[in-house]
């Protein structure tokens, strides 16, 4: 997560540049014809076009619209690949959400219709490797996979020390291809306190639990019917934002399947451990004390937030860029800004992240007609995806052929619709790079905190914005457009102390899902939930928690603890 930009050994650069992208030797076009392709003004090219089918998942239908009247399976990207490589993407189906996605994942794995790319993770991945669904993938990769793509998983590599290939490994056989995520921004989340209520109660900013305890009392005695701290159901984990409280207290994230060393060379998990037990008997006197909603267990949406009925949330770096525009403009003059990490008033205080660099993958069906077309399209879009970074500038020598969206001499500086937010007639439209149909990227593994970083620090020098590069300037039009955009950078520049201050801990599991979370790993969370909310609410007392231990050990948890710590050991650590 450092600032300091990965830096390839000498030689591989040298092999690299060697090799550039868009260069194609006499191999390789021998290859490309013993594939069924050719090579067309430096791509390649397919022709007569073929085929790729792939499941998606898009939130589509209601009030959601696509932007310049994009669709599913004709949009700029599809255009793209199919006029420049002859490659015609077709969604085998699109799902609104996960849940209907996997559902029809299992059903096309009991027929044996399955599309030629599958976006797939967890329990789905594995029984799709093991019954022999799925293609080996590295030596597919390894084959066709260009410079600058090996050398994006490299980066992954360096910054996490663990084979980017990991998850997607069964049995020692790799049979995916990993989705690259910038870590900071599938994890980075913080306690957001209203500042303007702040000022309305006359009170400092809070620097310890006690002190935010106090606000709340305060908030309460001029605003009774309200509830001071946002909490709601999300994604089927009803106490999924409690981490104000957890993380100030030393424990993890409850319910996200964190793994630590609580000893020297052992992983355990968080949720069982004392901290949480002591994190959980706070939440329960917030709920008691009116802090928090009694209908949170139903509330979806943040809609008592975006009322102005709560003033404290914990959530992501990204609330900025669509909950809290809503906010605003639902209450003029709203001011949040990010509470940093009570770590003065408790040393023990830390951010435990379930990190997203490592997760979800991509399968290649065994009965897919052109494999190496998957990975030669993934090869353009990575390009045209990090074609205006400076660094890889010096490395590879891009095509600059105009890109998806017309603009010639760079990849597409990111517009006001990159992050979905309501319009003036109260209709989300969908930016097209959600339609993208190949293999996707979303950052390099620290690129987009590097970005927001450098753009903070030009900030706070006071340096004009002519001195920003396009890329950088365009970022940061895309941030101001929203209201209360200087919490953005302030986030920016806390996560910078609060990281450099090592206050950010990782979970250091990252493998596939053992044989016993397999098995009983539903169960075990239906337990956990249970007994947490039970808690939280005080249907029962805080020593339920001792007995949801043993029952989480005796139920398949010290299984699990074992394959884990097997998996761990065999890294090395």
């Amino acid at each position: 997560m450092s600032r300091v930009r990965y830096v390839a050994p000498a030689i591989a650069i040298i092999l690299m540049v060697g090799a550039a992208v868009g260069a194609f030797s006499a191999p390789q076009r021998e290859q490309a014809a013993a594939s069924g392709y050719t090579i067309v003004d430096g791509y390649p090219k397919y022709d007569p076009p073929i085929t790729i089918t792939r499941n998606m998942t898009i939130a589509i239908g209601g009030e959601t619209t696509f932007y310049r009247n994009n669709s599913v399976d004709n949009n700029a990207y599809t255009q793209w690949f199919r006029d420049k490589m002859g490659i015609i993407f077709s969604p085998k189906w699109v799902a609104p959400d996960q849940e209907t996605d996997t559902q029809r994942l299992n059903l096309a794995m009991a027929s044996g219709d399955l599309p030629d790319l599958i976006r797939a993770s967890g329990r789905n991945f594995i029984d799709l490797a093991t019954g022999g669904a799925l293609l080996e993938a590295r030596s597919l990769f390894d084959q066709y996979a260009s410079p600058l793509v090996n050398y994006v998983y490299d980066e992954i590599e360096e910054a996490t020390g663990l084979d980017p290939f990991i998850m997607q490994t069964v049995g020692g056989t790799v049979y995916g291809i990993p989705l690259v995520l910038d870590v900071w921004a599938g994890a980075h989340s913080v306690t957001w306190i209203r500042q303007d209520v702040l000022d309305e109660l006359r009170m400092p900013v809070p620097r310890s639990l006690e002190d935010l305890e106090r606000v709340f009392d305060a908030y309460l005695q001029r605003y009774p019917e309200n509830s001071p701290f946002y909490l709601e159901n999300d994604w089927g984990i009803p106490y999924k934002w409690f981490d104000t409280i957890s993380f100030n207290m030393g424990a993890g994230p409850s319910g996200s399947g964190v793994w630590l060393e609580y000893e020297p060379g052992t992983l355990g998990y968080s949720s069982i451990q004392p901290e949480m037990k002591a994190a959980l008997g706070r939440l329960a006197q917030w709920y008691q004390k009116g802090y928090i909603s009694p209908e949170f267990l139903t509330a979806r949406g943040n809609r008592d937030l975006i009322a102005g009925k709560s003033m404290a949330v914990f959530g992501p770096w990204w609330y900025i860029h669509n909950v809290f525009t809503d906010v605003v403009k639902n209450n003029p003059g709203t001011e949040f800004i990010p509470l940093p990490l009570f770590a003065e008033a408790d040393p023990n205080a830390r951010y435990v992240y379930n990190a997203k660099v490592l997760g979800d993958g991509y399968g290649i069906s065994v009965k897919a007609r052109h494999p190496e077309a998957i990975l030669l399209a993934y090869n353009e879009n990575v390009e045209s995806k990090l074609r205006d970074q400076e660094d890889l500038r010096e490395l590879f020598p891009f095509k600059y052929d105009a890109d998806v969206y017309g603009k010639t001499g760079g990849y597409r500086v990111p517009g006001p619709f990159f992050f979905n937010f309501p319009t003036a007639s109260n209709q989300t439209e969908i930016d097209s790079v959600w339609l993208n149909p190949s293999m996707g990227i979303n950052q390099r593994v620290s690129d987009l905190y590097n970005t927001y970083a450098r753009i903070a620090d030009h900030l706070a020098a006071g340096r004009p914005d002519s001195e920003l590069s396009e890329n950088d300037l365009a970022m940061k039009i895309q941030v101001d457009e929203r209201l209360n955009a200087d919490a953005h950078w302030e986030a920016t520049r806390l996560f910078d102390r609060e990281f450099a201050a090592g206050l950010h801990v990782y979970s250091k599991f990252f493998g596939s899902p053992t044989p016993t979370q397999i098995e009983r790993g539903g169960e075990l969370r239906q337990l956990e939930q249970e007994t947490f909310t039970k808690i939280i609410l005080g249907q029962v007392p805080i020593s339920e928690f001792d007995s949801f231990v043993s029952a989480w050990k005796a139920r398949g948890g010290d299984a699990i603890t074992r394959e884990v710590n097997d998996w761990y050991r065999g890294l090395g650590k």
